[in-house]
């Protein structure tokens, strides 16, 4: 994409997200519903743009991710990437052993899918080849510097602490290096567990540019959703929360990004994750906050819970004994799937825990190291709702953090 052509793409989107804003602009004091409103407006102009910006939007999106919306991110420059990676296969001897399927697999929101077979001395393996899309990184450094300008003069939803771990985020997905060891680390994390799959990489003929992984032939979560049993349903549920929260416990890294394009099923029994490029690492302290959050929610220990939203800096003051309340309540909602052995998520379930009391949310902080966490809510519950999950995630949760706990972090 040339000079004029950022600059027209770019004036195109300030024109658009401005006239959102002047139509929902207010004179008053925010709430944090002025701001989710003016939010999911941004997620969607967003959205519509492709390329790095979808992959903003995902991020951003605070209503129920829909099973169509994230299968498949709008494409960024499909042809130049076409060219450009039909090219690279004439002119380098480093495909040489794969017969290379030169028509698009998919398109995502950082780069497009072909696929091949990867011949060796040793074996013959079926792949998936990631190209990324030809000058993503210059078009998203423009696209971030119109970003900043935007959230500066017209939304200011975070804090700059929490703006630079969200930009971090979504430049580690360009770097297809530290994508590819993320991938071989959970490889490796889960190579005894024959239900969850995490595809196998080829280091040897991958680059900062291209991954090659092996493909795995399942079903998208839409399509396994539309096709099986309740009990099938149950079953991947669980493997995706057994996933979700072993990393977070267990190994201290975070799958933050969790939608439908990510996952998918084989078998109708087996969990395949795929796209390890947002992966965020815990220390030890907040692994600690997060066991102690649990255990007051499990065991309705409000002193303990307290405690703990004021050591992780969620709130440490209270406008009065009804808001002290309702943070108790709040998160007490956003915990029962974990903690209530007879939960069933449902869409009225899900409408309660995304919904707040502006007058009781307005003081509360969003600690740096805790940015990516409502993705559990805004990603892992919207798919469980979405599968009609009816089984006891209290008792996977519990034996997950008690290992945890019983390991002295």
């Amino acid at each position: 994409m040339n000079n004029f052509a950022i600059i027209k793409r770019s004036s195109a989107l300030v024109v658009e997200i401005m006239s959102h804003y002047i139509k929902n602009a207010t004179h008053r004091k925010q709430t944090i519903h002025d701001k989710v409103m003016q939010l999911k407006v941004l997620a969607e102009v967003l959205a519509n743009y492709g390329g790095i910006l979808a992959k903003v939007s995902q991020l951003l999106f605070m209503e129920h991710i829909d099973s169509e919306l994230f299968d498949e991110c709008k494409p960024y420059s499909r042809d130049k990437t076409h060219e450009d990676f039909v090219k690279l296969l004439a002119e380098t001897d480093t495909f040489n052993n794969i017969i290379v399927d030169t028509s698009i697999y998919k398109s995502g929101s950082v780069g497009q899918l072909y696929k091949g077979i990867y011949n060796t001395p040793d074996e013959t393996t079926e792949v998936v080849i990631k190209t990324q899309y030809t000058g993503l990184r210059l078009q998203f450094d423009h696209d971030l510097a119109l970003l900043k300008l935007v959230s500066k003069y017209l939304y200011s939803f975070v804090s700059v602490d929490v703006e630079k771990e969200i930009i971090k985020q979504i430049y580690d997905e360009l770097d297809y290096d530290l994508e590819l060891k993320n991938q071989k680390e959970h490889k490796d994390m889960w190579e005894t567990n024959e239900n969850i799959i995490i595809p196998r990489v080829f280091e040897e003929i991958s680059s900062n540019t291209i991954m090659v992984s092996e493909f795995i032939d399942g079903l998208s979560l839409s399509v396994f959703n539309s096709q099986s049993t309740p009990d099938e349903k149950n079953n991947i549920g669980k493997l995706l929360c057994e996933f979700i929260f072993t990393g977070i416990f267990k190994h201290k890294r975070f799958y933050s990004d969790i939608h439908y394009g990510n996952f998918l099923v084989k078998n109708k029994s087996k969990l395949c994750i795929m796209d390890f490029g947002s992966i965020v690492e815990l220390d030890n302290v907040i692994v600690k906050d997060l066991i102690n959050l649990y255990y007051s929610m499990l065991n309705e220990n409000k002193e303990l819970f307290y405690q703990t939203i004021s050591e992780i800096g969620i709130a440490t003051e209270f406008k009065d004994g009804n808001a002290k309340e309702y943070i108790y309540e709040f998160f007490r909602h956003q915990f029962e799937p974990l903690v209530n052995p007879s939960f069933r998520f449902t869409e009225d379930w899900l409408d309660i825990v995304n919904t707040k009391n502006e007058y009781y949310t307005d003081d509360w902080l969003l600690p740096p190291k805790y940015t990516l966490f409502n993705r559990i809510y805004h990603g892992l519950y919207a798919i469980l709702t979405r599968l009609e999950i009816e089984t006891n995630l209290c008792a996977i949760m519990r034996d997950i953090v008690e290992e945890a706990a019983n390991e002295n972090i």
